[in-house]
């Protein structure tokens, strides 16, 4: 594992995962040039996460969060059983992009909270949300897909 990618700022609540940090990795997996694009899918999909988490889980995944992104998971309905379309079938209605948009960028956000999380927390999604353990690996955490031009211009909106 690679901790020199992890970055993290201590605020009120302890420590968490630094907010620039994660929006460029976002960034870098999703292919979005601008950062309205990278925050409108870290939203989405974070909304997206918090309904289909328990409360439990969505608190733990809040606490590593900043403040800013923990109130989206604090926000959602928990518990909501969602399979895997369901799931995307809300990111894409928070997003308000359609389907294979918000696939591609719900796996870019799952990819850089696996990325950036604890792998305690890691562990704890992987577990929770079995239809997207995939997509939280801490392993080979520089690795990042590389997209055709095509793909990520329709991101960048």
């Amino acid at each position: 594992m690679n901790h020199a990618r992890l970055r993290f700022e201590v605020g009120t609540r302890g420590v968490h995962v630094d907010e620039n940090a994660l929006f460029e990795e976002v960034r870098a997996w999703v292919g979005a040039t601008r950062m309205h694009n990278a925050e409108l899918a870290m939203g989405a999909t974070l909304k997206a996460l918090g309904d289909a988490l328990l409360h439990v889980d969505a608190t733990m995944l809040a606490r590593e969060l900043p403040p800013s992104l923990a109130m989206m998971v604090r926000g959602a309905a928990h518990g909501s059983a969602l399979s895997q379309g369901m799931f995307y079938s809300r990111v894409a209605g928070y997003e308000n992009v359609p389907m294979t948009l918000a696939v591609e960028h719900a796996q870019g956000v799952c990819r850089a909270l696996g990325a950036l999380l604890p792998p305690s927390m890691v562990s704890r999604l992987r577990t929770a949300l079995p239809f997207l353990a995939w997509l939280f690996v801490t392993s080979g955490r520089d690795v990042r897909p590389t997209r055709p031009e095509g793909l990520a211009a329709r991101s960048r909106g």
